[in-house]
């Protein structure tokens, strides 16, 4: 392929996504606002008419949409397809600022036994997609400090 067409499409690619994620920002801002007028709780809300497909982590500053396999953090989109760091940021992302033992790690991202290392290289690969979206960070915030643990590190 023409390298002229690969790189306009990518930069459609991504305008679409970023697109994507700015819609997806002012749709939530509208849910909250219509459900704070209302005076509706939301997890009864949800509740009566099924889970939204994108889950928010309580912090409202890096979201995924199962649907899309996506995840939007400050107006920006990161495709990562139906993929083991999509998933493992899923993971992570569904309980921000703890951390995720590698055993507990295996057992819910891999379905099966795996080596540490594996976890290791999949974070690896994670961060560069992020740094790559311009997501560096978001990418700084998945936290391997503590020994045979990873959490995502989000400002509350």
């Amino acid at each position: 392929m023409n390298p002229e067409k690969q790189e306009r499409i990518r930069r459609t690619l991504k305008s679409l996504a970023e697109a994507q994620a700015a819609t997806t920002t002012l749709m939530e801002e509208a849910l909250a606002l219509m459900i704070e007028e209302l005076a509706l709780d939301p997890f009864l809300f949800w509740k009566s008419r099924g889970s939204p497909s994108f889950v928010a982590p309580p912090t409202k500053t890096a979201l995924f949409d199962t649907e899309m396999l996506t995840i939007t953090f400050e107006g920006k989109a990161c495709f990562l397809g139906n993929t083991l760091p999509f998933r493992l940021f899923v993971r992570l992302a569904r309980r921000p600022n703890t951390y995720v033992t590698y055993e507990d790690l295996l057992s819910d991202v891999w379905d099966g036994v795996r080596s540490d290392e594996a976890i290791r290289s999949v974070v690896k690969t994670l961060r560069g997609k992020l740094r790559e979206a311009d997501m560096g960070v978001l990418a700084d915030a998945i936290d391997g400090s503590v020994s045979g643990h990873y959490g995502l590190r989000l400002p509350r």
